[in-house]
């Protein structure tokens, strides 16, 4: 048995607990949002009605980034880094913290999520 596999798993049960303010939070409809801290950093994962994970955005200190996960990437538009909406995209606001509201704009065909800090 790989001992550093089993210890690595063991630290990261430890160090990442799901957030309990779920009252604060809003998710639109059709959509699922998970909360969860790892090391202080607060986390959202956002799954589509089919339980496909979408997007996941990291957020400490006032600075936001997102994971790359999936295929393709989730493109998306960060605070500090703006990035060109879709051509006659729609937004569409689909989780809401007292911290950030994460939209989505899309076209049909081309998908932009995009962080808006309160």
């Amino acid at each position: 048995m790989d001992t550093h596999v089993a210890a690595r798993a063991r630290r990261t049960t430890r160090h990442t607990t799901r957030r309990t303010s779920r009252g604060q939070s809003r998710v639109t409809e059709g959509w699922r949002a998970k909360e969860y801290l790892d090391d202080g950093i607060a986390h959202v994962e956002i799954r589509d009605r089919s339980g496909c994970l979408q997007v996941i955005i990291a957020n400490a200190a006032e600075l936001y980034w997102a994971l790359p996960i999936g295929f393709p990437t989730a493109r998306v538009s960060l605070p500090n880094w703006r990035l060109k909406l879709p051509e006659g995209s729609i937004p569409a606001d689909i989780y809401e913290c007292p911290n950030f509201i994460l939209m989505r704009y899309s076209n049909g065909k081309d998908v932009l999520w995009f962080i808006q800090p309160r």
